[in-house]
């Protein structure tokens, strides 16, 4: 079972939404905001090219939890959540794209992860960051078992 682990430092950054125009997808945001989701892409390719000889394929996995640092206006013990902008769902979006085979070669294709095992954003005095592990799903999948309200 193949999996990987591995750190990429930088302030991580959400991959939003795009505009039409003229028949063109155009990322939204300022030149300002597209360099630095520019940036990040670069730094998750840097930390992930080279980790595996060939990509993974099949049903795959990712577990990530992504670092901020904590404004001054944030009192309390670290690690804390990260509970504002940007949205937890875009920052994931935003990670596959640059492991995918014509660039980093660690995955063969982002529609391949099939779980999200857990994923988290928080408070960090430790620098901004995004750490990771990646790997191969085998077996079914497992159910869901809801409570039963009536179980409380």
């Amino acid at each position: 079972m193949t999996c990987v682990a591995f750190t990429v430092k930088g302030i991580p950054q959400p991959k939003g939404s795009v505009v039409k125009a003229n028949g063109n997808y155009i990322p939204a945001g300022t030149k300002q905001s597209r360099l630095l989701k520019s940036l990040w892409a670069n730094a998750i390719y840097e930390a992930s090219k080279g980790l595996l000889a060939t990509p993974m394929n099949g049903p795959l996995y990712f577990m990530g939890t992504f670092y901020f640092e904590r404004p001054r206006s944030r009192k309390g013990p670290l690690p804390a959540w990260h509970d504002v902008p940007p949205d937890l769902d875009k920052l994931i979006r935003g990670f596959w794209d640059p492991l995918h085979r014509t660039k980093a070669g660690l995955i063969h294709d982002d529609a391949r992860i099939a779980r999200i095992m857990f994923c988290s954003k928080v408070y960090d005095d430790k620098g901004p960051r995004a750490e990771v592990v990646l790997g191969q799903l085998w077996g079914p999948p497992e159910p869901i078992k809801l409570l039963d309200p009536g179980d409380r």
